[in-house]
């Protein structure tokens, strides 16, 4: 059986996936043969599948089909455990089965150095999401991939001389390869690779100021960021400058931080009592041998509640290629944030939801 495109997974992935955690719940693949077996004992011919040929599902180089009978054989055991196969076999995947399953994936961590020290800082929130990443994968019944950190070393002077010349950084390489997945923590406003991952599912000139409106699936609006430059930023004065956008900012804080997308003004609210709302973007594309994802908010704890989103965030790539090219699929994610007394950051993910998009579901 084959998938719809060159990705690992595959239908055989699928089942190779249950067949393999099937094997480690009953004890090994010899006995889940036995076991196969006697779920389908009724059958007049074939009953079973050589515990062998469960190992090699899902190898290329073994290059074992499954067979119609076989698939039948295979249901009758799942159903007897209230599994349906069919079920698993058409339904799309969520963002973090597609991860599990794409082989390895690198995660992209912004950082910032101090040499003297020899010292890296993160911020908590992006360490906080790396670890749901990783938890969640590790939660989805996938393949278990290999998990690769990159740090991303922030760099001012990129802002202030326009220098792009990032050839000489790891990170920077693994953007042009295809081999496994690559997921960009943060926005751009903190992470380079972001910066750049999102230019390039959107085809569009990264760190660049002035692009049109009309020509960006999102923007960003950070007030307090004077000398950054992002092709995914504005400001609120080019907002004023739009019908639609001028009376959404009257009701708008001044210390707000904004995200633009669908016609409308997201603003996430820095500070205040009782429950609030901060706002980011999920991205995901395609490649042929992984995807490329970026979770971006507005602040670092919208982007913690962005990537809860993944476990949720429903990917195809049916009807969503154009040529060679597998279009972005992106949402909104609306991030419930609770005050806590802790002094360091007193702010708590308590929630989160997918934000519909006028034509995205029908697309």
């Amino acid at each position: 059986m084959s998938g719809t495109s060159q990705m690992s997974f595959s239908a055989n992935d699928k089942i190779s996936t249950m067949i393999d955690m099937e094997a480690r719940r009953v004890g090994s693949y010899t006995e889940l043969e036995k076991k196969i077996a006697e779920a389908n004992s009724h059958r007049p011919k074939k009953k079973t599948i050589n515990h062998q040929k469960l190992r090699g599902i899902g190898d290329p180089a073994k290059n074992n089909s499954i067979y119609f009978d076989e698939l039948e054989i295979l249901d009758t055991y799942f159903r007897m455990h209230g599994i349906s196969l069919a079920k698993e076999l058409f339904q799309p995947p969520t963002l973090i089965e597609a991860l599990g399953n794409s082989g390895p994936v690198t995660f992209l961590i912004p950082s910032r150095n101090r040499e003297y020290e020899m010292r890296v800082d993160m911020s908590e929130w992006d360490v906080k999401a790396l670890a749901e990443f990783t938890y969640s994968i590790g939660q989805s019944g996938t393949r278990q991939p290999k998990i690769n950190i990159q740090e991303v070393p922030f760099r001012p002077e990129v802002f202030e001389k326009g220098d792009l010349d990032f050839k000489q950084e790891e990170w920077f390489r693994l953007l042009d390869e295809d081999y496994g997945s690559i997921v960009s923590i943060s926005s751009p406003r903190a992470s380079h690779s972001s910066e750049l991952m999102l230019a390039k599912m959107f085809e569009l000139e990264p760190m660049t100021t002035g692009v049109d409106l009309a020509e960006l699936p999102f923007a960003f609006v950070w007030p307090s960021e004077k000398a950054f430059r992002s092709s995914f930023s504005v400001s609120i004065e080019r907002l004023e400058q739009e019908q639609k956008y001028r009376q959404q900012l009257s009701s708008v804080r001044d210390d707000s931080y904004l995200l633009v997308a669908n016609g409308r003004i997201y603003e996430s609210q820095r500070t205040g009592q009782g429950l609030r709302h901060e706002y980011g973007v999920l991205v995901a594309q395609f490649q042929q041998n992984g995807l490329l994802v970026c979770t971006a908010g507005c602040t670092g704890s919208a982007g913690l509640g962005v990537v809860q989103a993944a476990r949720e965030l429903i990917v195809s790539t049916r009807e969503r290629r154009s040529g060679q090219r597998f279009e972005p699929i992106w949402a909104v994610v609306e991030v419930e944030i609770q005050p806590t007394r802790n002094a360091a950051d007193p702010r708590e993910v308590v929630g989160h939801r997918i934000l519909p998009r006028l034509g995205f579901d029908e697309a």
